[in-house]
């Protein structure tokens, strides 16, 4: 993936303007080459149903592994989140979500 949002992203949590800059596959200006259209299949799916079951509080992309987190979402967020595996992402950005945090969407080319 290419890290170079990275930078911007970071100085948007730092700055205080978000709680959470997440990568996004899924938003405009984002680019993904080279992957294998089941898998982009599967991500899009899990997309829509995440969206489709937290309208308020998903993302286009929670599965991005791009992301820079406050320490006080990290603080306050991470102990709350029970999955330990795959759903971690999702659960943590729902959690930031609904208990107010900032959570902003970044294109990233993948």
């Amino acid at each position: 993936a290419g890290l170079t949002r990275l930078p911007e992203m970071v100085e948007s949590v730092a700055s205080g303007e978000v709680d959470c800059a997440i990568g996004s596959r899924r938003v405009r200006g984002a680019s993904v080459k080279g992957r294998r259209p089941g898998r982009g299949l599967m991500s899009l799916c899990y997309s829509l149903m995440m969206r489709a079951l937290f309208p308020l509080s998903a993302v286009r992309d929670a599965q991005c592994g791009l992301k820079a987190v406050s320490r006080e979402l990290v603080e306050n967020g991470v102990p709350l989140v029970r999955d330990g595996g795959w759903f971690f992402d999702s659960e943590l950005l729902l959690l930031a979500r609904r208990s107010g945090y900032r959570v902003k969407e970044f294109a990233v080319d993948w």
